[in-house]
């Protein structure tokens, strides 16, 4: 039985030596190993994509505080459930929680102190540039 027509392929001693095979324009370029997604590219003269830090694991550390931030709790269970299926440990899952709390928790806090301001005592002093009608209007 012939393993190619191609002298390149059948030049090799024996079938395992050679597959995988990566022959191009006729030049072997690769056997017995699958090439890496560099080497493809630069056989195919293309820029190969940069690595990219988002992998599965962060996508769902994502998600997860997403999730807190929409108040989503079936959200946040499917993205715990997947993120512990892709080992991602319950202490970086916890610090995405906090992250995504500090930053939901922000403009309540900001909108708290703006109730605080508008609703002191009409006794308290107000900044002179600014009443209490500009206050509520959000003009200065």
């Amino acid at each position: 039985m012939r393993f190619s027509a191609d002298a390149a392929a059948r030049s090799r001693r024996t079938v395992d030596d050679a597959l995988p095979l990566i022959a191009i324009d006729g030049a072997v370029r690769s056997t017995g190993l699958y090439p890496s997604r560099d080497d493809l590219a630069s056989w195919a003269g293309v820029t190969p994509p940069a690595p990219s830090l988002l992998t599965d694991q962060v996508d769902e550390l994502v998600a997860i505080g997403t999730a807190i931030g929409a108040n989503c709790d079936p959200c946040l269970k499917f993205h715990y459930n997947k993120a512990l299926t892709l080992g991602v440990s319950r202490d970086d899952m916890r610090r995405a929680v906090g992250i995504a709390q500090t930053v939901k928790d922000a403009p309540a806090k900001s909108s708290s102190e703006l109730a605080a301001r508008l609703l002191r005592p009409e006794s308290e002093s107000i900044a002179p540039t600014a009443s209490r009608a500009t206050l509520f209007s959000g003009r200065q």
